[in-house]
């Protein structure tokens, strides 16, 4: 058994955790979801963004959210931390910080994501992408380093896999 101690850091900061109550689904390596000695590891209370607990040895992934409705809105801006892969060992402690993006930040890695898929209709993908632009001019922009760098990632991993191609030839 390993303690690990679970923390969502505050929306759009790297340094700081967030106050409020969140919930932790810890899910096997397999994308099950954890259930160990009789107990399921779904939607955890997490006080104040933080959960101490003891987890035996393995690969998991895990990814907390705070909420499914404001004032009875329905789901409302990002209610998920991106998920994480985490290794438990056998003694000791490790601690996992789970990352809690801006909604502008998803939308536009969600977008990127969407005009880099071929097999999607392109009129869709079109219409996605001129109401998505016009929805993330009308919210506070995303942190720099939530998306910093995002265009020379992209070329170098292009580059990378395109001299791959051309040592296989």
């Amino acid at each position: 058994m390993q303690k690990v101690n679970f923390l969502v850091q505050k929306r759009e900061q790297i340094c700081e955790y967030d106050s409020g109550t969140w919930y932790l689904t810890i899910y096997t390596c397999d994308g099950g979801l954890l259930e160990w000695c009789g107990k399921k590891y779904l939607a955890l209370p997490m006080k104040c963004g933080r959960l101490d607990i003891e987890l035996p040895p393995g690969c998991y992934s895990a990814v907390a959210t705070w909420s499914f409705s404001v004032l009875g809105m329905g789901i409302w801006g990002n209610h998920f931390t991106h998920r994480v892969t985490f290794h438990v060992g056998c003694g000791g402690e490790s601690c996992v910080a789970l990352w809690n993006p801006s909604l502008h930040s998803c939308g536009f890695l969600y977008q990127a994501a969407l005009l880099q898929n071929p097999q999607l209709p392109k009129d869709l993908v079109d219409a996605f992408v001129k109401v998505n632009t016009e929805l993330m001019r009308a919210m506070p922009a995303a942190k720099a380093f939530e998306v910093r760098n995002f265009d020379e990632i992209k070329k170098a991993v292009l580059d990378a896999e395109h001299k791959c191609d051309d040592k296989e030839k």
